[in-house]
């Protein structure tokens, strides 16, 4: 996996948007296949994220994923992407400084946010292959099975 260092080392070739080295601030979250970094550079707060290798998720393309973010950043429902490199190891965004409240999901105005949000999101006109979530499903079982981990019988229930 490629490292923080090396990522910030091409900070120069982010699209010219910084003119200072950007000073690593910290770890975001902890996210499940990629790693996000709050950076500031000239008083302007970003987010670096350094993607996993390809993965088992139902679209691993780099380039379709960047054509998707900008264009929900375009209709107002995604941070400015500032930053894509060409192999998409790397994205630099704005940084949102907003924090969820705890539990959104007891607020029903948050809920109702959110559903529009994805109402918003499905209408976006992105050149992007389907999804094949049958065939994905089946991705995740055979991991599972490779791996030999114990399943809820439950889940093979409702397989």
């Amino acid at each position: 996996m490629l490292k923080t260092e090396t990522a910030l080392d091409s900070w120069q070739e982010w699209d010219n948007f910084l003119n200072t080295l950007p000073v690593l601030v910290g770890p975001l979250g902890s996210g499940r296949s990629n790693r996000s970094f709050l950076l500031e550079s000239g008083g302007k707060k970003m987010v670096l994220r350094i993607n996993a290798p390809p993965t088992t998720l139902p679209n691993p393309d780099r380039t379709v994923e960047t054509r998707m973010w900008r264009a929900a950043s375009d209709a107002g429902i995604a941070p400015q992407l500032l930053h894509a490199d060409p192999g998409g190891a790397v994205l630099v965004s704005t940084y949102i400084e907003k924090e969820l409240p705890g539990r959104p999901q007891d607020n029903p105005g948050l809920v109702e946010m959110a559903l529009h949000l994805l109402q918003r999101c499905h209408r976006l006109d992105v050149d992007a292959p389907l999804i094949d979530y049958a065939a994905h499903i089946e991705r995740y079982w055979q991991i599972i099975q490779d791996r030999g981990a114990s399943v809820d019988p439950s889940l093979h229930e409702q397989r």
